[in-house]
Order: structure tokens, then C-alpha cells, then sequence
């Protein structure tokens, strides 16, 4: 009889003393499994800037430094490209978890990935009508000013910037627009003296050309309708091969198309290789402004990558999530085994 209430005072006492000893190793497992997310989330944090850092930094070296040193941003991209792919050569061979291989792999892999996208559309942004290219190039040709538009255009092959004299004026009557097959309409008028006669005797040396900007009756390209407006940013042909490889033909040879078709529909005739421009009221305002349209473009691109990466990076963690979630599983049923 005295042992029985012992007996049943220590069975009593061994329970709460089991469920005590196992309580810091549940505690241990709920704090891993509480601090699990944002490790988790910290890495897609960490791929995900990497990525586009890479991708942001070398638009940036397309923007300021590949029209002065080409070789040398070529140079460096390429040797971020190589170290990104000896890092993953190197952290296969690494003695450390497999989940955190796997994540090193992804980060140096979307690394590579963004490093070319940026080198593409760095490249795109130079090369474009009007963009990085064109305005480093203002500043490396010559300005003329007080020029005739009954002048020769081969004696301006050096120019970048030409003022007009006050009796030049475009002619809106003798418009022609080129559709061309990527969808783009090519708009060109002759900038012609107001003392001009269009009797098919007149030679049109220069004209004012736009994209998409005029209808059948109206050329609205540039500063057209500023009747102030007697200046131009002429027009470069691009001979590069990644230009050739981004646009295939050249703007100008649209553009000649144009100008074909108004000796053919009013009678004049044309220079051989007129000099095509965009009619602008303000030179100094118009240079700045490319400037800041190619600041803008990779602003955009910079924002626009920055989800895509997000989402990528999204996709391979989540190709990732079972060898994470089985080392978790792991360990919290450790923690909780009796």
C-alpha cells in the first residue's frame, strides 16, 4: 500500500521531467526553423543584386567609357565574364554544404547571364539613331554656321552641327515619306533658299529627315514647325559591325530611299550623298538632350532588369527549394527524435 502512491508520485514525476529535457531541443528546432526564412530570403536578396549590379555596371561602361576607350571596356567586361565562370568551376570543388553550392552556382551563373545582357544593350544604347555614339561625335566634328543650302554638301562632310543662313527654310510642299519593312516610316524634306524655284534646276544638297513623324501633308520631325528653327545635328552613318548586327540596314540608306522618291516626284535633282538632318530651333539644348535621352535609356533598362532578375532568381531558388527544405526536415525531425 505505501509503495503504490510512491510508485504512482514517481511515474508522475518522470513525465513532466521527459517533456522538460526535451524542450530545448524543441526550442532549438523552432528557433532554426524561425530564422530559416530570412536566411532564405537573404539569399535571394544576394543573387539578385549581383546580378544586377552586373547588368547596371557594365551599361554604365558602354555609357561613359566605351566610345574613348573601347578595348578597354571590352577588356573588362570580358574579364568579369572569366571570373564569374572560374569562380563556378572553383566552388564545385569547395567543402561546404551542397544547398549553399547550389546558391554560389546560381549567383555566378545569373552573374555571367547579366554581364552579357548589359554588354548587349550598352551596346544598343550606343549605337542607336541619336544615341551615345551621336553625341560623343557632335562634339568631335566640326559646327558650321551661315551655311547656304545651295552649298555642296561634299565641302560639310566633316560636320556636326550646321546653322543655316536666315533665307534657308524647309520646303514641306515636297515631302516624301519611305515605309520601310521594319514598320518604320522614313521622312524626308529639302531645306532649300527662299529665293529657290523648284524647275527641276535647283540640286538639293541637304535635307531634314525624322522617323514616324509626318503624315501626307505635314513634316512635324524635329523642330519643324518653329519657323525660328534654321539649325541641324547631321546624321552619321554607322559602319560598325554591332550596329550591322543590332539594325541590319542603315537609317541612311532609308533615308535615301526618301530623297530617291522626291526627284522622282517633283523634279529636282539631288547631291549624291546629300547630308541628312535633325532640324533643331536650339543646338545647345538639343546636344544635351541626347545626352539625357541615353541617360534615360539606361535608367529604364536598369529599372526594367531589376525585376527580371528578381523573378529569375525566384525560379532557380525555388529549383533549389527541395534540397533546402530536405535539410530542414532533416534537422527538425532530429530535434524532435526522442
Amino acid at each position: 500500500v505505501d509503495q503504490g502512491p510512491r510508485a504512482l508520485v514517481t511515474c508522475s514525476n518522470e513525465v513532466p521531467g521527459n517533456l522538460m529535457a526535451r524542450e530545448p531541443l524543441m526550442a532549438g528546432g523552432l528557433k532554426r526553423a524561425a530564422l530559416r526564412l530570412p536566411q532564405e530570403t537573404q539569399a535571394l536578396l544576394n543573387v539578385t543584386l549581383g546580378a544586377w549590379l552586373s547588368f547596371t555596371g557594365t551599361g554604365l561602361l558602354y555609357l561613359v567609357c566605351y566610345h574613348h576607350l573601347p578595348q578597354l571596356v571590352i577588356l573588362s567586361v570580358g574579364l568579369w565574364v572569366a571570373l564569374c565562370l572560374c569562380g563556378l568551376v572553383r566552388v564545385r570543388h569547395m567543402q561546404i554544404a551542397k544547398h549553399e553550392v547550389d546558391r554560389q552556382t546560381v549567383m555566378l551563373s545569373l552573374c555571367v547571364l547579366a554581364t552579357v545582357a548589359g554588354a548587349f544593350a550598352g551596346s544598343w544604347n550606343y549605337t542607336r539613331s541619336g544615341g551615345v555614339g551621336d553625341y560623343w561625335a557632335l562634339g568631335e566634328h566640326r559646327q558650321y554656321t551661315n551655311v547656304w543650302p545651295d552649298e555642296l554638301a561634299d565641302a560639310h562632310r566633316d560636320a556636326a552641327v550646321m546653322v543655316f543662313s536666315k533665307g534657308a527654310k524647309l520646303e514641306p510642299r515636297m515631302l516624301s515619306a519611305y515605309k520601310a519593312s521594319n514598320g518604320e516610316t522614313y521622312c524626308v524634306v529639302p531645306i532649300t533658299s527662299s529665293h529657290s524655284d523648284y524647275s527641276g534646276t535647283i540640286t538639293v544638297q541637304y535635307f531634314a529627315a525624322g522617323k514616324d513623324c509626318c503624315s501626307a501633308k505635314a513634316f512635324t520631325c524635329g523642330d519643324a514647325m518653329n519657323k525660328d528653327a534654321h539649325s541641324g545635328l547631321v546624321m552619321y552613318n554607322k559602319t560598325d559591325l554591332i550596329h550591322t548586327m543590332f539594325f541590319g540596314r542603315q537609317d541612311l540608306d532609308y533615308y535615301l530611299q526618301a530623297a530617291e522618291m522626291t526627284t522622282g516626284k517633283y523634279g529636282v535633282q539631288r547631291a549624291v550623298q546629300p547630308i541628312f538632318l535633325e532640324w533643331v530651333a536650339d543646338v545647345d539644348s538639343a546636344v544635351v538632350y541626347r545626352w539625357f535621352q541615353s541617360q534615360r535609356q539606361w535608367l529604364y533598362a536598369s529599372v526594367l532588369a531589376l525585376p527580371l532578375f528578381l523573378a529569375l532568381s525566384l525560379v532557380l531558388q525555388g529549383f533549389l527549394g527541395a534540397i533546402t527544405k530536405g535539410t530542414f526536415n532533416r534537422h527538425f525531425t532530429t530535434d524532435f527524435k526522442v
